[in-house]
């Protein structure tokens, strides 16, 4: 699913108010999560006086919930995003993309069981939807049960043999299993996967230039790292790992202007402070550089009001 976008046409009736248009159109945009709340909430509470209780209107504020819910999730606020999250599955039970997001934030946030129960309910819903394998997948990953993820992933790439979360997620446990030569099989096919996708996914090109990194393949996972970046230039996991190969050769000053990119994108990394502070040596810094089990949540697709 990286980063796609799905847009649901639901026509607002019988609501010419031009204010109400744009509510509508800030809690569909997708670039700037704080405009998403104030759209998806003056959405809201205008709905709410103007559309009754129809089925359709009940779907249409299910959206809102669902993008606000994901705008909060942005800004880690994850309170506010479970709740309204679970007021999108109120109004709307069997869409699974609302089971699906909040089962991940929940297993994110080490509440497994109440994650398992979405992705249960994605089951039941439909049985052959690969996002119930790759929740309980997700789940068995932050509890670092990396075995188990594998089988949970195997089963996904099964039900759906070209989704590029599934083998970058495989292959992030495959190596944290030593499995390096699977876990460089499935970071590449996550890449190979990804790069006919409408907005590229750099998450991938990372863990695949620290894999590359770790086997002293610094030259490419350089141009990963590198990669990584004309995605997202303010990527700062992507610029402390590319500091950290500069500084291993010699290059300090191109490390160091990396790190400070980094610091001024993300001011509370404390990685790449470290790195900064830290920018010579002799071994290549992995451990500073893999971002921390949040890194592993799939992107949801977009939800559109209209």
């Amino acid at each position: 699913m990286a980063r796609s976008f799905l847009i649901i046409a639901l026509a607002v009736v019988a609501i010419p108010a031009r204010a109400f248009a744009g509510a509508a159109e800030d809690c569909n945009q997708g670039q700037d999560p704080r405009r998403k709340i104030r759209g998806c909430t003056a959405f809201l509470s205008q709905s709410s006086n103007i559309t009754g209780k129809s089925a359709d209107a009940g779907k249409r504020a299910a959206i809102a919930y669902f993008n606000r819910g994901y705008a909060f999730s942005q800004l880690g606020r994850n309170n506010l995003a479970i709740a309204d999250y679970t007021q999108a599955i109120e109004l709307d039970p069997r869409n699974i993309l609302y089971h699906y997001q909040r089962g991940q934030l929940l297993a994110i946030l080490g509440e497994e069981k109440r994650a398992e129960a979405d992705f249960n309910a994605i089951s039941e819903i439909d049985a052959k939807d690969p996002r119930a394998a790759r929740g309980h997948a997700l789940a068995l990953f932050n509890g670092r049960n990396y075995k188990d993820a594998v089988t949970a992933l195997d089963e996904a790439e099964r039900k759906d043999p070209k989704n590029a979360w599934t083998f970058f997620l495989r292959g992030r446990a495959q190596w944290n299993l030593g499995r390096l030569q699977e876990a460089a099989n499935d970071l590449e096919k996550s890449v190979e996967l990804d790069q006919s996708s409408k907005q590229r996914d750099p998450r991938y090109l990372l863990f695949r230039g620290l894999l590359r990194a770790s086997r002293q393949m610094f030259d490419d996972a350089k141009k990963d790292f590198g990669e990584a970046l004309k995605i997202n230039p303010r990527y700062a996991e992507a610029l402390v790992a590319r500091g950290n190969l500069l500084a291993k050769q010699g290059k300090i000053e191109d490390a160091v202007a990396d790190f400070d990119k980094a610091i001024a994108s993300e001011p509370l990394n404390a990685a790449a402070y470290e790195a900064r502070g830290k920018p010579v040596g002799n071994k290549f810094a992995e451990d500073r550089l893999v971002p921390d089990l949040n890194g592993a949540i799939e992107m949801p697709s977009q939800q559109g009001i209209r």
